[in-house]
């Protein structure tokens, strides 16, 4: 009978794991953002690469996500900084940033 208590106990610990696990990889940020109506285009990669594009103007940019923030780092200057990921899966720019809110198109 304990035996069994122990069984029990050792499969509930495995699966609340498994269930964390999936959990925490469920939000992925890879995908294309954009902004039609401003020209701006925003598609992060898997293995933190992304690439910013603006008025067809484009730039290789590196990123890290850490919770609901993704920065970002791009080369020449171009559109860095820390993006909001918004509840709806949008991005919100750095505040004063001259750039709308990205939605996700793919």
């Amino acid at each position: 009978m304990c035996i069994n208590r122990l069984r029990y106990a050792a499969l509930t610990a495995i699966l609340v794991c498994l269930c964390c696990a999936l959990a925490a990889c469920g939000k992925s940020v890879t995908g294309t953002y954009t902004d039609p109506a401003s020209g701006y285009t925003l598609e992060l990669k898997s293995g933190g690469e992304a690439t910013i594009t603006f008025m067809g103007n484009s730039s290789p940019c590196t990123y890290k996500v850490d919770g609901n923030q993704v920065a970002l780092t791009c080369q020449g200057g171009a559109g860095g900084g820390v993006f909001t990921i918004q509840n709806d899966g949008s991005l919100a720019p750095p505040p004063g940033a001259p750039m709308p809110v990205l939605k996700k198109t793919k």
